[in-house]
């Protein structure tokens, strides 16, 4: 039987789903496996949007809810996920590199254990849309917030709600920080545009949680393992909390 997790949203963060064990990578047969076990323990998808609502008024959350969000646009989320999540019906929020829509993801700064991975054009994503995808902001150019000036800041996190909005019909409402990274200005400016901001710190999202630094879970630790399987127990409570632990230490 699955544990309570009342009060707490575990955000499942992806980024590419395909086989080349990255560390970005999920297999399209795993991914199929972990969607199939939320459907089967009949988890409460929610949507990014649903879920920060709740946050922020301290509304009834559900003991068995996850949000599903998948960073960068990769063109494999169209070819390999979305299929999975439309037959599931499972919502998903997909946040898009504005500047680099319908290319790959060969941005500067790019690590060179990456594999080099088309993303989505714009097509696919008004027909991801259209289906009930919905999409967030991941800036212009996939900079290092820590590195930029105030004017650039302002045009990798302002511009990319006005080009999506304008591609697919759609305001997105929720940013996430590449990388990970934000300074106070960046934050200041993410929370004049945006109703929240997803950061890569390991962690469930709470009541408690700053809207505009909501912590998820990165599943990248979950990619080469059976360990799903503890999802809605204790047991990945604590594998999360390790590994959340674990990060802050190596980041230190």
């Amino acid at each position: 039987m699955l544990g309570d997790w009342t009060a707490a949203i575990p955000i499942l963060t992806y980024h590419s789903i395909d086989s080349s064990k990255s560390v970005i990578s999920t297999d399209v047969q795993q991914f199929s496996r972990q969607m199939e076990y939320l459907a089967e323990t009949k988890t409460r998808v929610l949507s990014l949007i649903e879920a920060v609502s709740l946050l922020k008024q301290r509304s009834s959350i559900p003991s068995n809810a996850a949000v599903l969000t998948f960073d960068d646009g990769f063109r494999n989320f169209y070819t390999c996920a979305f299929p999975i999540l439309r037959k599931l019906q499972f919502p998903a929020t997909v946040f898009l590199v504005t500047g680099y829509a319908g290319k790959d993801n060969h941005w500067p700064g790019q690590s060179p254990g990456i594999p080099r991975l088309e993303l989505l054009d714009w097509q696919e994503a008004r027909e991801a849309s259209l289906a009930g995808i919905d999409f967030g902001a991941h800036s212009v150019t996939h900079p290092n917030f820590a590195h930029l000036s105030h004017e650039d800041l302002t045009r990798e996190i302002v511009d990319p709600q006005q080009i999506i909005c304008g591609r697919i019909g759609v305001t997105p409402k929720i940013f996430a920080y590449p990388y990970g990274m934000y300074t106070p200005v960046a934050e200041e400016i993410v929370g004049r545009t945006y109703e929240a901001a997803c950061t890569v710190e390991m962690g469930f999202a709470v009541p408690d949680s700053h809207p505009h630094r909501l912590p998820r879970i990165d599943m990248y630790y979950f990619s080469q393992n059976n360990l799903f399987q503890w999802f809605g127990r204790s047991a990945f409570r604590r594998y999360v909390g390790m590994r959340g632990l674990l990060r802050k230490l190596r980041d230190q």
